[in-house]
Order: C-alpha cells, then structure tokens, then sequence
C-alpha cells in the first residue's frame, strides 16, 4: 500500500460524502495503492449512514462510541493505517489535495519523516479570507507553545499533516492529548525521536461552520501544553525497544 489517508468526522453530514468522493477521485487519478480511512467520532447526525451509502473497496470506517476528540480520532485512524506514507487532513477539506503530491515528491526526495502543512508559507492570495481574530490568535498561540517546548515550528495546528510508516506507527501510540492540541503532543515527540520535519505551504480556505470555540479551545491547548511538558519529565514519552529498531532499520 503506497497511501493511507485518514479523515476525522464528527457530524458531517452535510459534507463528508463529496469529500471522500473527492478525496477518492484524487488518489485513483494519482496513485496506484490507496486507501482512505475516515473515523467517525461519536456523531449523532447521518455521517455514517452517508459514509456507508459511498460503498468503496478504498474506504474503511471505523467508529468511536462517543466523542473523543480530533486527537483520538486520528490516533485510531493511523492504528489501522497500511501504507507506506500516511497522512491525515480535515473533513471539510480546507487544504487543497495537491499538497498530497507536494508532500510525496519530499518523501521520496529526502530523508524526511513528517511532512506538515504551513499557512505561514502561502505568500499567494487566499482562496476566501480567513478572519482576523483567528489569525491572531494562531500567532499568540504558536508563540506560546515554541517558547513551552521550543519545538521551532511557525504553524503547529495546520490539519495537513504526513508521516512515514514508521514514523506514524512509532509516534501515535504514545499520544494522549484527545482534542485539538494533540498536534503539539505530536511534533514535540517527533523532534524527541530526532525525526526529520519539513513544511511545506499549504492555502487554507476557511469555513464558517469550523467546530473550534476560540476561548475554549485556546485555554484547553494551553493546559494541553502544559501537560505535555509535564509527560515528558514523566519519562511517558520514552521510545519503546521495538520503535527504536524500526527506525535504526
């Protein structure tokens, strides 16, 4: 399996099933190997029944019980990844899925690992305005965290992000951030493992109906860095025997 493509959905009726048709289209056009893994995250609207009405031998769906978070979505999403490089990006497609092709071409060019998205390096014009306070507060946050950790990375919580096999397979069984944080929990890792990191610019189109509450969801990310901290000098993010020898190999 060259790809695995994994989506988070939490009530997303009204979109996921042009998504993953989209998103289908995309890799058959481009891709000889794929498949395409969304987890629903406890919905209480038809995403699943929408999901099971796109009937395709590439689609696997995998359902939570109840909502967890975009976090644990994801972490079970790459458990059952196959492919070589793994991927996850948002339900409502924010990123244009070129950046797939652009994040290959590195793999294969380089020595990297991760791959992830940077709305800091998109110098063109947007597709659609995304509003000021959001900007901002990306910026604030961004701050904080890179003075936290010092993880020396502009745009932390771009939802496009790309992993080897290994690199997944050793990174996200240790996670325990559930929400929109777990991003951080992610790279902080990686650069413990000394994984090589690049971005690359992605173009983001907002959505009015995005699901994060900028008060709430700005406190939680804060004690989730905090908590990520506190992990580490927990020793809970030490590399298992059997993850260092995948990556030596």
């Amino acid at each position: 399996m060259e790809i695995s493509l994994v989506i988070p959905a939490y009530n997303e009726e009204n979109r996921i099933t042009d998504t993953v048709r989209s998103i289908l289209d995309f890799l058959e056009e481009h891709f000889e190997t794929y498949e395409v893994i969304v987890v629903d995250d406890g919905s209480t609207d038809g995403t699943v029944e929408r999901l099971r009405q796109c009937d395709d031998k590439h689609l696997e769906i995998l359902c939570l019980g109840q909502n967890q978070g975009k976090g644990q979505a994801i972490k079970t999403g790459m458990a059952a990844t196959t492919g070589r490089y793994c991927f996850f990006t948002d339900a409502d497609l924010p990123y244009r899925l070129e950046s797939i092709r652009h994040a290959m071409d590195l793999f294969k060019e380089t020595d990297v690992q991760l791959v992830i998205g940077s709305r800091d390096l998109f110098k063109d014009k947007p597709d659609a305005p995304y509003p000021l306070h959001r900007k901002i507060m990306s910026k604030i946050f961004s701050a904080y965290i890179n003075t936290v950790l010092d993880l020396g990375i502009s745009d932390t919580q771009c939802g496009f992000k790309a992993f080897t096999y290994d690199a997944a397979k050793s990174i996200f069984p240790v996670l325990s951030v559930r929400g929109f944080s777990f991003d951080v929990e992610l790279l902080y890792v990686a650069r413990k493992y000394k994984m090589g990191i690049r971005s690359i610019p992605v173009n983001m189109r907002y959505t009015e109906d995005s699901k994060i509450n900028i008060i709430a969801d700005s406190l939680k990310m804060v004690l989730d860095t905090l908590k990520v901290k506190i992990n580490d000098r927990k020793g809970l993010y030490e590399m298992s025997h059997g993850a260092a020898e995948s990556r030596e190999g």
